[in-house]
């Protein structure tokens, strides 16, 4: 299968080489961070946690999204997503490859990862982040990799990978579950402190993730054979709507719980991104941009005719899939520092050689999933071309079996009256018989 990596056109191949000029300078400016070590990040002893680990936490739930198309085809048996749902465990590994790569430029020295296998914690939730991480990436590979050995065989995948896939859909719930109770956890970031973060999360990923499905779904079908139905777009779709709307909604329910109840401790993160405090207002414009787009996104995606048509559906996914990104992969991370213990505000401004490595490991999970997308490409089409073929002609024997049922209720229905016609002659006959021998008699 790897042999279909080097196979492609001239766009394909400029593709490939753009990211990796990408990921050379992201692993160059990872290099400059190793030597000069993590002063070369906006980060300080206030704000421990910058754009590495807000990257970190969206691309979690850009990966768990992967169970929105899951659920409906493993366990309802909702064909339609058959063919997109080979792109989805993709999509999943490349999300968790770039989470997982933040998380490793954030450390400082990578050896110290190790320390979470040498001397592990069982207490501690980051130890149970990289148990369900590590599982749900592995688990991915498997169901990915073997679907399409067995779509090029022309076989369907063994029993056990269904079974696999079951366990992958409270896996995918769990990474980001997790990962928020690493940020609800903490008591002493009142923005942080709530019991509905973990909501949150699993709303935004189910919001931005199918929408970047959809996205790679229309750039494969405009570049590729790969079809996917109108009936599963439609759907999709309008998953990415109410999920965006629930996150609306708990936002909404954040903001009310603040300011109504008026405490300093939980007012002052919300007004620092929504007004600015003090003259403290970088987060601001991302705050209102991020509104501005999801906005946007919820009219196009709740209005039919708007959601079916293709290029205002790629705008509302598209602005919902930034929305979420500014919402989650800048404004919630961020604000979580506001104030710091001694009640001040310290701004966080990324450094230009943290963005680079940042921009290195987006290329990095671009390059894999381009590469799984060009290796289960023909997989993906022979598998929609399938699930059409099967559907057609389920329909034609439906059709038949409708035809031989209409002909046989008819055949039915004509000898019914062939006999009912029958005893009312025989009755007609037998009267007329009655009277004329009543008639003899009588004579």
């Amino acid at each position: 299968m790897l042999e279909k990596v080097f196979k492609g056109s001239k766009l394909y191949y400029g593709w490939l080489l753009a990211l990796l000029v990408l990921i050379g300078v992201g692993v160059l400016a990872y290099i400059n961070q190793l030597v000069n070590g993590l002063q070369l990040t906006g980060m300080s002893q206030d704000v421990n946690w910058g754009l590495y680990i807000a990257q970190f936490t969206f691309f979690v739930g850009v990966a768990a999204s992967g169970v929105m198309v899951a659920i409906p085809l493993y366990l309802h048996d909702y064909k339609e997503y058959g063919p997109v749902i080979i792109f989805g465990e993709f999509m999943a590994v490349a999300a968790v490859l770039v989470a997982l790569l933040n998380v490793v430029v954030d450390v400082g020295y990578p050896a110290r990862l190790f320390n979470v296998i040498l001397y592990p914690t069982p207490h501690s939730i980051l130890f149970w982040d990289m148990v369900v991480l590590s599982s749900y990436l592995l688990v991915n590979i498997i169901i990915g990799w073997t679907s399409i050995a067995a779509e090029r065989k022309g076989t369907k995948p063994a029993h056990w990978v269904h079974v696999l896939a079951i366990i992958a859909i409270p896996l995918a719930i769990s990474i980001h579950t997790v990962t928020a109770f690493i940020y609800c956890g903490n008591v002493g970031r009142p923005f942080w402190a709530s019991a509905i973060v973990a909501c949150r999360f699993l709303a935004s990923a189910f919001a931005a993730g199918p929408a970047l499905l959809l996205l790679i779904s229309f750039i494969m079908g405009k570049f590729t054979d790969y079809k996917i139905s109108d009936k599963a777009v439609d759907t999709i779709a309008k998953t990415v709507a109410y999920a965006i709307l629930a996150n609306v909604f708990f936002f909404l329910l954040e903001v009310f719980t603040a300011f109504y109840g008026n405490s300093p401790h939980h007012t002052e993160p919300l007004a620092y991104i929504l007004f600015g405090v003090h003259g403290h207002n970088q987060l601001v414009p991302f705050m209102w941009a991020a509104a501005v787009l999801i906005v946007i996104g919820i009219v196009i995606l709740l209005v039919k005719k708007w959601r079916q048509t293709r290029e205002l559906l790629i705008v509302a996914l598209l602005c919902i899939f930034l929305g979420c990104w500014m919402d989650k992969g800048i404004n919630f991370v961020l604000a979580g520092f506001v104030p710091n213990s001694f009640g001040e505000i310290i701004d966080y401004v990324p450094h230009p050689n943290e963005i680079m490595v940042i921009a290195g490991t987006f290329a990095i999970g671009a390059f894999v999933l381009t590469l799984r997308e060009g290796i289960a490409q023909p997989a993906a089409v022979a598998f929609s071309e399938a699930t059409r073929e099967a559907a057609e002609t389920q329909k034609a024997a439906e059709m038949e079996e409708a035809v031989e049922a209409a002909k046989a209720e008819k055949a039915a229905r004509e000898a019914e009256e062939a006999r009912i016609a029958a005893e009312e002659e025989a009755r007609r006959k037998a009267e007329e018989e009655a009277a004329k021998a009543a008639e003899e008699a009588a004579e």
